[in-house]
């Protein structure tokens, strides 16, 4: 089909579905739609309705739906998409599971304006031995259980009898761009990971923002921060310069971690150097979002903390309990002149305690899973 989709001639009784993506000789669900009453038009290309159809199903489709086409849509539109949402929205889900380990899986989520962040219809949780499988030979088995996961919940996903759940905010996502150089999905998944993470193992110095004013300038007290992280940088030759914060004030046009930036800009840091946590809402969401967005994805393997001297025992005890085993973690606490509540720092982290220590910091789920249901300053989302 070249553009699209025609009318057709069917059954009246019989439900019409648009299938957009794989055809007949790379997915078996075609069939099985047919096979159960269903008339199907197939599409590969761009579509620009999807009026009289009873369902659409994306399967391997390589093109965003419009969102005029989603508002002006009659029917459901579902996506197969092979990992386990909120993780790995985007490009090469199956290799950034293993190389960020995240889980892996496979989710049927409702179509929104955006990309894989849609309500969830039914997941499944698959897990493999790296040492066994090449990419090759788990995206076949991802394939083949979501095909199963889409048959078992057939009658379900025709007659619109389920449940949406929203996803957990915060998840990965990844384009297509962001695929490593040399990776040949034939080859062993273990070694590949090795491989890659061999070839360039990085230090980064992640600076702990304190405040900014309205001019999205930021206070004196996380300048002194980023000085002490500049002089540690240029001193241990480190690759990255991580700043974190988000937009805490509506009045901000930018947010703290972007302030942080051009504040080490103005210092002479190139671009380059620098990476941004946008998530992050306190030391919580510094330490859980630099692993879960950065870390891997740029193979940082030596980490140095910079924050003030009254907060760092804080940190310290953060940071350790969020971050995996294998990463070098310093710390750094800088001077600070301004009088400081310790009572404050301990009740902080206490309430940390309560809610993250018994919780596997191996487990990036549940650790997203408590940070988004129990932490006030995330579970809004």
């Amino acid at each position: 089909m070249k553009n699209s989709t025609p009318p057709s001639t069917h059954n009246s009784s019989a439900k019409r579905i648009l299938f957009l993506g794989y055809d007949r000789s790379e997915t078996r669900l075609i069939e099985l739609l047919e096979s159960h009453n269903c008339v199907i038009d197939h599409c590969q290309a761009p579509i620009t309705t999807l009026e009289s159809y009873d369902l659409a199903v994306s399967f391997g489709y390589r093109h965003i739906i419009q969102p005029r086409v989603l508002e002006q849509a009659a029917c459901p539109v579902i996506n197969l998409h092979i990992s386990y949402l909120p993780f790995n929205k985007g490009a090469h889900p199956n290799f950034w599971s293993f190389y960020e380990g995240t889980p892996a899986g496979v989710s049927i989520h409702l179509i929104d304006e955006k990309i894989d962040t849609g309500q969830l219809l039914y997941q499944q949780k698959l897990s493999f031995d790296p040492q066994k499988h090449s990419f090759a030979s788990t995206y076949q088995c991802l394939k083949e259980a979501i095909e199963a996961l889409f048959e078992k919940h057939l009658a379900a996903l025709l007659n619109q009898s389920y449940t949406p759940q929203t996803q957990l905010a915060f998840g990965t996502y990844h384009a297509q761009s962001e695929l490593p150089d040399g990776v040949d999905w034939n080859d062993n998944i273990q070694a590949t990971i090795e491989r890659l993470k061999a070839n360039a193992p990085k230090k980064a110095v992640l600076i702990l923002s304190n405040l900014m004013d309205s001019d999205s300038v930021i206070n004196e007290e996380t300048q002194q921060r980023c000085l002490a992280a500049l002089q540690y940088f240029d001193e241990h030759q480190c690759d990255y310069l991580i700043t974190s914060g988000w937009i805490y004030d509506p009045r901000f046009s930018v947010s703290l971690c972007e302030a942080t930036a051009r504040f080490l800009q103005a210092q002479g840091v190139a671009e380059e150097h620098i990476l941004l946590n946008p998530a992050s809402r306190d030391t919580v969401g510094d330490a859980f979002f630099t692993r879960l967005h950065l870390l891997a994805r740029h193979n940082i393997q030596s980490l140095t903390v910079v924050t003030s001297d009254y907060h760092l025992a804080r940190a310290q005890v953060i940071f350790n309990t969020l971050m995996p085993d294998t990463l070098t973690l310093n710390f750094i606490g800088c001077a600070t002149a301004h009088a400081v509540d310790p009572d404050k720092e301990r009740a902080s982290l206490t309430v940390f305690n309560d809610t993250f220590a018994s919780v596997d910091k191996h487990n990036l789920e549940a650790l997203l899973y408590t940070l988004v249901t129990k932490h006030s300053l995330y579970k809004a989302n």
